[in-house]
């Protein structure tokens, strides 16, 4: 990292802060560019850096017990009601038309593979985005309004190492768990 006498990250401060104002685009530039193609490609850097973060070991325990709480037990009521009402009018529905065709006997396992292929993880992800999604959008959205967010920066703490990271984390934990159990009440 030592060549020509500076390290990397001062000889590239020393390139941007030597850059001329005319290399950079002008306001003008940037508000020409649809918004949604700048909301996306926030989007990817953001995945990026959430990659990033998981895979070079950057994760506060702490703060993902205290998600994975928020979104394990607490979504779990409402996803296992969801999907016991959606595991009866399915057995009623099956139920009906294959006793139509006289196979009542195949019931029980188109009923599971329907259940465990399609509805069961799709009727989980919409739950968790609705309730968590629309929780963590309330809260970074309260975060950000109140510079909560500025106040982490100041204090050289990086928003997602410390806000993003722990909240993907528990998703991705308690996603697959919470699918085990509504395929369990379902059935």
């Amino acid at each position: 990292t030592q060549r020509g006498g500076l390290p990397l990250s001062r000889r590239l401060l020393v390139k941007t802060s030597a850059a001329k104002e005319e290399d950079y685009p002008s306001v003008s530039q940037i508000r020409s560019i649809p918004r949604w193609i700048l909301r996306t490609c926030f989007a990817f850097v953001t995945i990026g850096q959430v990659v990033v973060k998981i895979f070079r070991g950057k994760i506060h325990l702490r703060n993902v017990l205290e998600q994975l709480s928020n979104v394990g037990p607490k979504s779990l009521s409402v996803s296992l009601l969801t999907s016991c009402f959606v595991g009866m009018v399915f057995t009623i529905q099956f139920t009906r038309e294959f006793a139509r065709l006289g196979l009542t006997k195949a019931v029980g396992g188109v009923l599971s593979l329907a259940l465990s292929r399609e509805l069961v993880p799709v009727i989980t992800a919409v739950i968790m985005a609705g309730r968590i999604g629309s929780a963590y959008a309330a809260e970074l959205g309260t975060m950000r309004v109140s510079e909560q967010i500025d106040s982490l920066r100041m204090l050289n703490t990086d928003p997602v190492d410390y806000l993003v990271v722990p909240r993907v984390i528990s998703c991705a934990i308690a996603l697959p768990l919470l699918s085990v159990l509504c395929f369990a009440m379902g059935m």
